[in-house]
């Protein structure tokens, strides 16, 4: 039925306005409004109400026919501005949306990689971390999200965006400016946002190798499944790198030799009014090199990094509302070893664990020329370290927040 009113709706826009097939199908996916049974609804509500199996079916067929440019307009719903799905042109805060087809051409492996290009993002190389600065801002007051869930393993106030490799990235969402009022004091500077891949064909297999100079391997595979209701998809990589060294006349090396593996899964469940996503990931990274001071003392440095993170998100539409609730846990274990040679004086270790829960809900309510959102957010952190003088903290942190998008004049 519902791949019967979208061939309705095509045919009838392709009568109307003389124009193809294909042009007919982009125009309606990234056309603010539908006419759904009568009532004006925008359009990707209108795909949801389509059903998981035909939007699968739909989604498929595009990419058979390799209609690129009508697959960039499913990327036109943006999350992370309102803290809730709306079309780019319907967004009341400007959001940059970076495709996956833009983050594959470019031949990036990091997010840092990503944003290192992007017009308007300075690159902010921390002491192990590679984090960005907006509008003039350290990188100390910009939210990093995945998936709308808040990250940790801040590095001297910096997310190293170098965590995080591609192959599992469906796109990245860019707010410029203070938000503040959504997220809290961390995103002063604004908010990015990683959104991971979903399964959209009954069976994608993908995988991908690269070889370079300096070792450089990187390895990286998926597969994705969609059985009714559900879908499913699996992501792992491994990347390794030999260290490199530009001053040859000295000890200390130039760049670390590193190995990286990573793990994901994304799922979904989506049936009538309901739907649910739930998010796990692993990483692990081993950074080696060596360093030497200036009274001459030569240390071999090694830095293993392990992260965790779990998340679900269920959401139930309730008439013209929605009922969203979110829960998340990570966790970041950063390991340190400064290892002197033939002396153990100078040696440190140190052993840095921090972990996040996170617990949501948002309620949506659509009422006339008003969208209303009102929230609650709780999150609780703990740190133990050697860098804090008690050697172990944590804080708890609640907010309310609440939003009125009124349209004064429609379009």
């Amino acid at each position: 039925q519902g791949m019967q009113t979208l061939d309705m709706h095509l045919e009838r826009l392709v009568k109307d306005d003389v124009i193809t097939p294909e042009a007919a199908l982009e125009k309606w996916l990234s056309n603010a409004e539908v006419l759904v049974a009568g009532v004006k609804k925008p359009a990707f509500d209108h795909v949801e109400d389509m059903g998981v199996e035909a939007v699968t079916d739909l989604v498929a067929a595009l990419e058979d026919a390799d209609l690129v440019d009508t697959l960039i307009t499913l990327e036109d719903v943006v999350v992370t501005g309102s803290r809730g799905r709306r079309s780019r042109g319907e967004s009341v805060v400007a959001t940059e949306v970076i495709t996956r087809n833009q983050i594959e051409v470019s031949g990036a492996r990091t997010v840092g990689d990503v944003l290192r290009t992007h017009p308007g993002v300075q690159i902010d190389e921390n002491v192990g971390a590679t984090g960005i600065s907006i509008q003039g801002l350290d990188p100390d007051y910009l939210l990093v999200l995945v998936n709308g869930e808040r990250t940790v393993g801040r590095v001297n106030g910096t997310i190293d965006l170098s965590r995080y490799r591609v192959e599992d990235i469906e796109r990245i969402e860019i707010v410029r400016g203070a938000s503040s009022s959504l997220y809290g004091s961390d995103a002063i500077a604004g908010v990015v946002n990683i959104i991971t891949k979903q399964s959209r064909r009954p069976l994608e297999v993908d995988a991908t190798m690269q070889y370079g100079s300096l070792g450089r391997m990187d390895l990286s595979g998926g597969v994705g499944l969609t059985r009714g209701a559900w879908s499913t998809r699996f992501t792992a990589g491994w990347h390794q790198g030999d260290g490199y060294d530009l001053t040859p006349e000295t000890v200390s090396t130039t760049g670390n030799a590193y190995d990286t593996f990573n793990v994901a899964n994304s799922s979904r469940y989506a049936s009538g009014s309901t739907q649910v996503d739930a998010d796990v990931a692993f990483m692990r990274r081993d950074q080696r090199g060596v360093d030497e001071n200036a009274t001459g003392a030569t240390f071999d440095r090694r830095n293993l990094v392990e992260t965790f993170s779990a998340s679900v998100r269920p959401e139930f539409k309730l008439g013209d509302g929605s009922l969203r609730f979110n829960g998340a846990f990570s966790l970041y274990r950063d390991q340190y070893l400064l290892d002197q040679r033939r002396s153990d004086v100078l040696d440190q270790y140190q052993d840095t664990h921090e972990q996040l829960v996170e617990l949501g809900a948002q309620y949506e309510q659509r009422l006339g020329a008003h969208l209303i959102t009102i929230g609650a957010e709780g999150l609780h952190e703990s740190l133990s370290s050697e860098r804090l003088a008690t050697g172990a903290g944590s804080r708890l942190r609640g907010s309310l927040y609440a939003q009125d998008e009124w349209t004064l004049l429609a379009s």
